[in-house]
């Protein structure tokens, strides 16, 4: 069973989230996997607890 992890900006809509869900687990149907065996987690995360180049996003 592939299980996805994404993490991303917080913000998105539940509808986003179920679109994109969905993409990812069509493309894994497409190369024979079953639907109910594909698992998406969205770990939501602060744009302050998120660092690039040493410096938190929200800045």
């Amino acid at each position: 069973m592939p299980v996805i992890e994404i993490s991303l900006w917080a913000g998105r809509t539940r509808e986003q989230k179920k679109r994109i869900a969905k993409a990812i687990t069509d493309a894994f149907v497409t190369e024979g996997v079953p639907a109910d065996a594909v698992h998406v987690i969205f770990r939501d995360v602060d744009k302050g607890d998120w660092c690039i180049a040493g410096k938190p996003c929200d800045e």
